[in-house]
């Protein structure tokens, strides 16, 4: 606070107060500015992200989807493997055979006769 016998210079105090109201106001500028480049930065960053995510589950999904076709297509030949009336393999023929044997042994009372001995005995009366 100034003397009462110091003289105040009320001009140049309001000259010092106006210009540190345009300093304050073109700070405020300044930072208004820095902040939307900033956040267009950020835009920028965020949008590059999302396009990266997609192209990587546009792949991802590709991926899956020739998986799931090569699966489904095993499984259909599988399928029609199984449709078709192919003949029993030997070794399939062969147990077909022996439990055919082993029930009709049960059956007939010839538990102790091998299949062999009952193709040379004959059928059972």
């Amino acid at each position: 606070m100034a003397r009462a016998s110091e003289p105040i210079d009320t001009s140049a105090a309001i000259n010092t107060a106006l210009q540190a109201e345009r300093d304050a106001l073109q700070d405020v500028a300044a930072a208004m500015v820095e902040a939307q480049r900033l956040l267009e930065q950020a835009r920028s960053r965020a949008q590059h992200i999302v396009d990266r995510a997609d192209t990587r589950i546009t792949r991802v999904h590709a991926r899956c989807g020739r998986l799931v076709m090569e699966r489904v297509n095993v499984l259909r030949k599988q399928e029609a493997g199984l449709r078709t009336n192919k003949p029993w393999s030997e070794l399939n023929q062969k147990q077909i055979d022996s439990v055919i044997a082993q029930v009709a042994a049960a059956l007939t009372g010839a538990d102790d006769a091998t299949p062999a001995e009952e193709s040379t005995r004959g059928p059972a009366r």
